[in-house]
C-alpha cells in the first residue's frame, strides 16, 4: 500500500518530473494554494442570489433541491478527505461549502410548499452516503478509508462537473445561452483549472487533479459555446429603417 503521509499543503514528499515539482512555499505554490480555495468559495456563493429570491418570494417555485444538497454532501466528502491528508487548501474552502450548502438546503426546506416525500428521499440518500462512509471508518484501515473517501469525492466531482453540460442541448435547441450563464461557465473553468494546477504541480494528488481537470475541460467547452453563439449574433446582419429606405430609393 502506498504511503499517504502528507504535509499541510497536501503534497507528497517524493515525486519527480512535473507532478509535485512546485514547492508549496514557493510563489507559484502559494498562488495555487490560495487561488484554488478562493475559486471554490466563489462557486459556493453563486447560489446566494437564487436563495435570496426564494426567501423574498417565500417559495421555491420550480427550483430543485438537488444542487444545494449536493453542494453540502460533496463539500463534506472533500472536507473529510482534506482532514485525512492534512491539506489546509482543501479543508478551508470545503468548510465554507458545508456551511453554505447546509444553509441553502435549510432555507429551501423552510420555504418549500408541496409534497415533501421527494425531498425527504433525496435527504435520506445523502444521509445514507455519508453514513456508509462513516461506518467504513470504523471497519477499514486508514489507508483504505483514504482511498474510499478520495474515490467517492472525486467521482462526485466528475459527475457534478459534467452535469452543466446537459444544458448544451437546450442551448443548441434554442440558439441561446440563457440556460447556461456565462458567469457560471467561467467560474467552473477557473475553479477546475486552478485546482488541477494545485493537485498536479503542488500536491501531486490524482484524486484532486483528475476530477478538476475534467471540470476545467467542461468549463472550457461551455466557454467555447458562449464564444460560438456570440460570434453568431455578431455575424447576424442588422437593417435599420434608414438603410432600407436608401435601398428602396
Amino acid at each position: 500500500m502506498a504511503s499517504f503521509d502528507m504535509d499541510m499543503s497536501g503534497g507528497n514528499a517524493d515525486v519527480g518530473g512535473v507532478f509535485g515539482s512546485v514547492p508549496a512555499d514557493s510563489a507559484l505554490g502559494l498562488f495555487f494554494s490560495v487561488a484554488g480555495p478562493l475559486a471554490s468559495i466563489s462557486c459556493f456563493l453563486i447560489p446566494m442570489s437564487t436563495v435570496l429570491k426564494i426567501r423574498k418570494a417565500n417559495s421555491t417555485g420550480d427550483l430543485p433541491l438537488l444542487p444545494f444538497l449536493c453542494m453540502a454532501v460533496q463539500s463534506m466528502l472533500w472536507l473529510g478527505y482534506g482532514i485525512l491528508v492534512k491539506a489546509m487548501p482543501i479543508i478551508v474552502p470545503n468548510l465554507v461549502g458545508v456551511t453554505m450548502g447546509t444553509m441553502y438546503t435549510s432555507i429551501f426546506f423552510s420555504h418549500f410548499v408541496g409534497n415533501m416525500d421527494q425531498l425527504m428521499r433525496q435527504l435520506y440518500i445523502a444521509a445514507g452516503i455519508l453514513g456508509s462512509i462513516g461506518v467504513s471508518f470504523l471497519i477499514l484501515s486508514p489507508e483504505d478509508n483514504l482511498l474510499l473517501l478520495g474515490f467517492v469525492a472525486a467521482s462526485s466531482s466528475v459527475f457534478f462537473a459534467a452535469s452543466p453540460l446537459a444544458a448544451l442541448l437546450t442551448v443548441f435547441r434554442t440558439r441561446s445561452t440563457e440556460s447556461m450563464p456565462f458567469q457560471t461557465s467561467l467560474t467552473l473553468f477557473m475553479n477546475g483549472a486552478l485546482w488541477a494546477g494545485y493537485g498536479a504541480l503542488v500536491a501531486n494528488d490524482p484524486t484532486v487533479y483528475i476530477p478538476n481537470f475534467l471540470g476545467g475541460s467542461a468549463g472550457t467547452i461551455q466557454l467555447l459555446v458562449h464564444a460560438y453563439f456570440a460570434t453568431q449574433v455578431s455575424a447576424t446582419p442588422t437593417f435599420s429603417p434608414v438603410s432600407q429606405e436608401k435601398d428602396i430609393v
